[in-house]
């Protein structure tokens, strides 16, 4: 965040970024949160933020909200029991209800197929129905490895990642949502470590 307050709304949270100016760095105010669902006429204190002083910036967050709702946010800035001033902002909880422009099934077996992104108002929906999914051996270190991917949904998928360290590996995407997936036999496989003849630390690495 590069500006005074920065809102980051999920479903039912939403993250707060306060930015300090160059005077509060050497004298810190203390900063107050708080927050009402919109048209609603009491605010409710939410937990106060951490002051990261390498930052010389505020981090928190608010819990308890709804899914698709408008709310207002309140922050005051205070030094010495006194209110120096207050930012007030409005933000909208995230929807879990998308737009889907295609579903694709995957037949059950080896997941070979690539997967493509989709846009904000047209996400690609990829499932199995339920059917068994394998991972490609020597492909990579996931079953689905997804880098730079966007707006995808996968729903009723199951995965045997057996032999895979992760089922799904996600790395630089964003509006990924996962929908009543089971995903089994992850993991790394254990090696037996021997130094001059002896286990070491007898047992597994």
């Amino acid at each position: 965040s590069t500006g005074r307050l920065d809102l980051r709304p999920t479903y039912e949270n939403c993250s707060v970024y306060i930015n300090g100016t160059a005077e509060e760095k050497t004298n810190p105010p203390e900063v107050r949160l708080s927050w009402r669902r919109a048209g609603d006429q009491d605010w409710k204190a939410a937990l106060p933020p951490v002051y990261v002083g390498l930052e010389n910036a505020w981090r928190g967050s608010l819990f308890q909200l709804s899914e698709d709702c408008q709310y207002e946010l309140r922050v005051e800035f205070w030094q010495n029991g006194a209110r120096l001033s207050v930012l007030e902002e409005g933000f909208r909880t995230r929807s879990s209800k998308v737009n889907i422009a295609r579903t694709v099934v995957l037949p059950p077996g080896e997941a070979a197929l690539e997967i493509q992104s989709g846009r904000d108002d047209a996400y690609v929906r990829y499932t199995s129905n339920g059917a068994v999914l394998n991972g490609v051996p020597g492909k990579s270190r996931a079953v689905f490895f997804l880098q730079n991917i966007s707006n995808v949904i996968f729903e009723n998928m199951v995965l045997d990642a057996s032999g895979f360290q992760d089922g799904f590996h996600v790395d630089n995407c964003q509006n990924i949502i996962f929908r009543n997936c089971e995903i089994y036999g992850f993991g790394r496989q254990g090696v037996r470590r021997y130094e001059k003849g002896v286990s070491h630390i007898g047992g597994m690495f």
